[in-house]
């Protein structure tokens, strides 16, 4: 019989990305354009908040965000993002930013535009590309948005779908920084696995690892938040004069089961990066949301733990969403 690992202990098949440089930007030259304030930090466990995001603001959530950013990278096949966009002289903006990973990423690439990150907590690395910049602000409050004066070529939001309380008003503000023809492009993992296997979970039961979601969804959503947001992003762009709009789904395996070497490192990859990340997902939801007891929240991550350990044969997979839409410029219908 497998024996349940303790929380935070790693299951020895699986390797972490945090010790390679998958995990780190390593800037070699960059200037350091941080703000900082009062950033009403708190605590729940072990865990360090900040304001807004549902999610921890603490070192090991910066080494959780900057593995998922590897996973994103091998299912975009390398690509920071899939809009047509150029971006030579443009001025970029990245909301809920978190590390900073994706924005100096672009801005890396592309020297010759300017980019803004922006977040509700402080996490950014200190030394940034020196055409980039970070800002924390409260994104749920529109006078808060000190860079509402300029005009955005691109837009991009990354993350498992959890942003703010009012989406079609986050858009609409969106759209208001939008030049004419810019685009906007929201790419988000999904946490709903399921299953290409027609081999069942032990005694019939369905697999904790499709509890993930449905607990997940039902905590974010007693917080006044939503999991899943990639079907009702088309609707709302259309609605907010967005035109040219394409939605695409990349598979994400969990754990190495296919046959596809390139899908496999990725389901690796996955695999370690949720085994990692369980609690920064879930204590919040489950204890403010929920109202579980600490003790009880534990013993379902270690469940889950050890489940994911020995996941290969349920061949599950979940998918990356990127939607990208295209502001209508002025004067046009359509």
């Amino acid at each position: 019989m497998a024996t349940t690992p303790e929380p935070g202990e790693p299951a020895t098949q699986i390797q972490s990305p945090r010790d390679s440089a998958i995990a780190s930007p390593g800037w070699a030259s960059s200037t350091c354009s941080v703000h900082s304030e009062d950033l009403e930090y708190w605590r729940l466990g072990n865990r360090l908040y900040g304001r807004g995001f549902p999610f921890p603001a603490d070192d090991r959530a910066r080494e959780d965000h900057d593995a998922r950013h590897a996973v994103f990278k091998k299912a975009l096949k390398d690509r920071s993002f899939c809009a047509p966009v150029r971006l030579e002289g443009a001025d970029v903006l990245e909301l809920y930013t978190r590390t900073g990973i994706l924005a100096m990423e672009i801005a890396d690439k592309n020297p010759a535009c300017s980019v803004i990150g922006v977040d509700e907590s402080q996490m950014p690395e200190a030394w940034v590309p020196p055409n980039l910049q970070f800002e924390v602000c409260n994104l749920e409050d529109n006078d808060d948005w000190t860079w509402r004066q300029r005009r955005f070529r691109f837009i991009i939001i990354r993350q498992h779908g959890v942003f703010v309380k009012d989406l079609p008003g986050l858009i609409r503000r969106c759209s208001e920084i939008l030049e004419d023809g810019g685009w906007i492009e929201f790419q988000l993992l999904t946490l709903g696995h399921y299953s290409q296997s027609e081999q069942q979970a032990p005694m019939g039961k369905k697999s904790k690892i499709q509890d993930i979601h449905g607990y997940l969804s039902h905590g974010l959503a007693a917080l006044g938040r939503q999991l899943d947001i990639h079907d009702k992003l088309p609707r709302i762009l259309e609605e907010n004069s967005f035109h040219n709009l394409e939605h695409r789904g990349f598979p994400v395996p969990l754990g190495r089961w296919p046959k596809d070497e390139e899908l496999k490192d990725l389901g690796h990859l996955w695999l370690d990066v949720l085994y990692w990340e369980l609690e920064a997902l879930m204590l919040l939801p489950l204890s403010v949301g929920l109202k579980w007891d600490y003790h009880l929240i534990q013993l379902f991550l270690a469940d889950l733990r050890n489940e994911l350990t020995q996941c290969e044969g349920l061949k599950m997979l979940t998918e990356v969403h990127v939607v990208y839409a295209q502001k209508v410029c002025e004067g046009r219908t359509t």
